[in-house]
């Protein structure tokens, strides 16, 4: 995962992108197919000492995803769209899922060299059009998403701090594409919205 986003960062070619895409879908996928059932083993890596699942390659010094699907993404999904049918799906879920994964291996809170931020990776200027040209429309969506909110730090610290408010906003960066979601498990789909719309 590192490799793809610092050749994505650096100008790489397509097909180099696509080969590391594919290296970062593939390990997704193995992860959906663990269901949760690691099988964990002591490891050294990247100078950490720690453990990883045998079977999907996950570690435990990122975020724990189960946790962090069944207490942040699905609550915050859940939440949407009970003002707004559709912003909840496994597939929004898994995919959501995907994306953290992806931008930030579930351990920083800050793009490295850039300026995007949280778990979801999202760019001030992102979130800033986010709500003036979507959610400014959607009043009761509006809403649900400001109640997410801390009043002491600004919405693009929060982005960091504030897991439920990343998850909703990273959301809605997929809720304006008009592409459809891949089914349930589709990893090699998931990653095709990913790189289209995120």
């Amino acid at each position: 995962m590192n490799a793809y986003r610092f050749a994505r960062a650096h100008g790489a070619p397509d097909d180099v992108l696509a080969d590391l895409s594919s290296a970062v879908l593939t390990s997704y996928r193995v992860y959906l197919d663990c269901k949760g059932e690691h099988d964990w083993v002591p490891e050294v890596w990247d100078g950490c000492d720690g453990e990883r699942c045998q079977k999907c390659g996950c570690c435990m010094y990122m975020i724990n995803l189960d946790q962090c699907r069944d207490i942040v993404i699905r609550p915050t999904l859940l939440a949407l769209n009970a003002v707004e049918e559709g912003q909840y799906s496994r597939s929004a879920e898994q995919l959501l899922l995907g994306t953290l994964v992806v931008e930030s291996a579930g351990k920083h809170l800050k793009q490295v060299g850039g300026p995007a931020m949280g778990f979801f990776q999202i760019e001030p200027a992102t979130e800033e059009d986010i709500w003036k040209n979507w959610l400014r429309f959607r009043s009761e969506l509006r809403y649900v998403v400001e109640g997410m909110l801390s009043e002491d730090i600004s919405r693009t610290q929060q982005l960091a701090t504030n897991l439920c408010y990343a998850c909703a906003m990273a959301r809605q960066v997929y809720r304006r594409s008009p592409l459809p979601l891949p089914d349930p498990g589709d990893a090699a789909g998931f990653g095709r919205v990913w790189k289209i719309a995120y």
